[in-house]
């Protein structure tokens, strides 16, 4: 519980930060309602242009981060980003919009203290988001974040303190900003930055096309500050972060699309391999045995088994085509055919207890008839004298539990599982399974002599 609430109050840092971003936006127009914008310069106007396009563009691209049910932590961090470089884009149309009106002096000068720290913020973000992705966490790149947020800290105090001292820009008495020769320090934590982020990614390991992509995300903020810095009256090195920030962003999707091939791609071969592991030769010969002596004793008993079989078969094939989770109800009718045709085989020796409380949530396919399978074939079939199979559903605060227990033999948890080629790799993709699909917490307890508990614990999913 602790790490979802520290995961919300990381999602609501960059949006209170965007939601500042476009109140702001809003004062700033209604302000300038008061200002003759067409006494602006054709190159304020269309830097104050740039500026709003690139806050509704960061506006789409964070609402659509928003909507997504999980962020993982590279995506946060790219919403901080993202968020962070909205409000220094308000701050630089701000700057534009009230430059030269006296009455509105504080506001200007305000302002550009807030450029010049957030602009700082924005290529630490930068630093965080890279970090991330290229999963940076040797000892000498704690050495070089720890030196880029010195450098960060230091910057952001000496713009504060030029508040009194002037030695980066100043604002005079009718509002007109003029920066020093000084204002170029202000650059030294990003230009620091860059060049690190750019060793890094060159000695990275990685494909020439991933680097490539990386030094795209560098090169365009790059070539942007070198032009802004010799020329005064343009301002092109956000909405250039933001060309940066929507390439990362269409990398994010690619990636993303990349990975969901792959997870169904591996779900397909698990479904595969689960089905086949479950209808082992081992199993067949058994059963068809059972119904073959039944023919003699109990031809009526022989013929509910072929049709209890035939359901069970039909039951595993359909199993494969099914890619999205299945109500734990049909699951459990599942176990209920499997475990009838087990007692037929075994009689006395085997018994079931039901316990179903809640039946209207979803599992994977095939996910508990390989667990109860492992009771049997593990912890019933090796005791001497009879056992119970004991299957439960119940809900437990914001889990839906699932338990599979035995009295068998049980087994050491503490020793590693002798892999036999069949039900052991059946049991591993249900637990894979269980996770990727359901985000599902599995317990195993067991020890010699003692029978074998699983638990299966799945998030309720929140309307």
């Amino acid at each position: 519980m602790k790490n979802k609430k520290k995961e919300k109050s990381v999602v609501v840092q960059p949006i209170l930060i965007f939601m500042f971003s476009i109140i702001m936006t809003t004062v700033a127009l209604i302000a300038g309602d008061n200002i003759n914008l067409s006494a602006l310069p054709d190159n304020w106007i269309k830097n104050i242009s740039f500026d709003e396009l690139g806050m509704l563009v960061a506006m789409a691209i964070m609402f659509s981060l928003i909507m997504e049910t999980k962020q993982s932590k590279k995506t946060l961090k790219f919403m901080r980003l993202v968020s962070i470089t909205s409000a220094t884009m308000f701050f630089d149309m701000s700057c534009w919009l009230f430059d030269g009106v006296a009455r509105y002096r504080i506001i200007v000068k305000l302002a550009n203290t807030c450029f010049y720290i957030f602009g700082i913020a924005v290529g630490i973000f930068f630093w965080d988001y890279l970090k991330e992705e290229l999963e940076l966490k040797k000892k000498h790149h704690e050495v070089l974040n720890a030196i880029a947020h010195i450098l960060m800290l230091l910057n952001i105090l000496s713009i504060i303190v030029n508040w009194w001292t002037g030695w980066c820009f100043t604002v005079d008495a009718n509002g007109v900003y003029e920066r020093t020769d000084s204002f170029w320090y202000t650059y030294i934590p990003t230009i620091y930055i860059f060049i690190v982020l750019i060793g890094v990614i060159i000695h990275h390991k990685m494909s020439f096309f991933e680097k490539a992509i990386l030094l795209t995300y560098e090169a365009t903020p790059i070539c942007a500050m070198a032009i802004q810095a010799m020329n005064y009256g343009l301002s092109i090195i956000y909405p250039s972060c933001l060309v940066a920030e929507l390439i990362i962003y269409g990398n994010i999707y690619l990636k993303r699309a990349r990975q969901m091939a792959e997870q169904e791609a591996k779900l397909a071969e698990q479904n595969i391999a689960i089905m086949v592991s479950q209808i082992q030769p081992h199993f067949l010969y058994n059963t068809l045995t059972t119904i073959s002596n039944l023919c003699r004793k109990d031809p009526e008993k022989a013929e509910d088994a072929t049709v209890m079989f035939s359901r069970y078969l039909r039951m595993n094939l359909d199993s494969l085509k099914k890619m999205e989770p299945v109500m734990v109800a049909a699951e459990i009718e599942h176990v209920k055919i499997y475990l009838e045709l087990e007692q037929m085989r075994f009689g006395d020796q085997l018994r079931v207890e039901y316990d179903i409380k809640e039946s209207k949530f979803k599992i994977p396919a095939l996910s508990i008839q390989p667990i109860a399978e492992n009771s049997v074939k593990h912890g019933i079939r090796e005791k001497d004298g009879p056992g119970t199979v004991k299957i439960s559903t119940s809900r437990e605060g914001d889990y839906y539990v699932i338990v599979v227990e035995d009295d068998g033999v049980g087994f050491d948890t503490s020793q590693p599982i002798v892999e036999d080629g069949r039900t052991h790799v059946g049991m591993n993709n249900v637990l894979d399974r269980l996770k990727e699909m359901c985000d599902a917490e599995t317990e195993v307890i067991s020890s010699p002599g003692n029978g074998c508990r699983t638990i299966i614990r799945i998030p309720v999913e929140t309307p």
